[in-house]
């Protein structure tokens, strides 16, 4: 549920803050599906005239945030549906 709250695009988190806000061209984020816990990937595309740094703590302080605050039932609705096209 976290990567597709914050890597779907265009609704995602991710592209919310580094896309619409032109720090970035592009925003993705997955998980491996292992047995155990394990790594959560995200990733921005930046374009070379633009800010790598700019975009880096853009999405630095949108991880950070994630934690701090509840998923809304619009993302959570998503991210199901998501997930079921996907199985």
């Amino acid at each position: 549920m976290l990567s597709e709250v914050l890597g779907s695009s265009p609704s995602g988190r991710l592209y919310k803050t580094l896309v619409d806000t032109k720090k970035a061209s592009s925003t993705f984020a997955f998980d491996f599906q292992w047995h155990d816990p394990g790594l959560l990937f995200c990733a921005a595309q930046v374009l070379k005239e633009k800010s790598l740094d700019d975009a880096r703590q853009t999405m630095l302080k949108t991880l950070d945030e994630t934690p701090k605050s509840d998923f809304t039932a619009e993302e959570v609705e998503r991210g199901k549906n998501e997930i079921i096209k996907q199985n």
